[in-house]
């Protein structure tokens, strides 16, 4: 109603074009915002639980880069290669304890 009333109010609301953007952008950090929530949730978070959750969010954002009707793909595409240089340190260093992990070592 505010922003009826209001021409100032109105002229800062975000536009279709705008809403659609944030749409897009809470879409490549939605996955991101779980995994925060399940580590932090994790009593005892592993190094194995930490490979999957990067696996995951790896998986998700190259489904979109791969989405013509994305438009945010510059956005998915920065994210995927800085979570990327993570992994490369992450995927040496744990590789061999997530193998021996007894939870996740028939799911491997």
């Amino acid at each position: 109603m505010l922003a009826v009333r209001n021409q100032e109010v109105q002229m800062l609301m975000p536009t279709e074009a705008d809403w659609k953007i944030i749409r897009e952008t809470m879409i490549i950090l939605e996955p991101l915002e779980r995994a925060t929530v399940y580590l932090s949730a994790a009593q005892y978070p592993t190094i194995a639980d930490i490979r999957f959750v990067f696996l995951g969010i790896l998986e998700h954002l190259e489904s979109i880069i791969g989405d013509d009707d994305f438009e945010q793909k510059e956005l998915a595409s920065s994210v995927n290669q800085k979570i990327g240089e993570y992994w490369n340190i992450i995927n040496q260093q744990t590789l061999v304890s997530t193998v021996l992990d007894p939870r996740y070592k028939l799911s491997l």
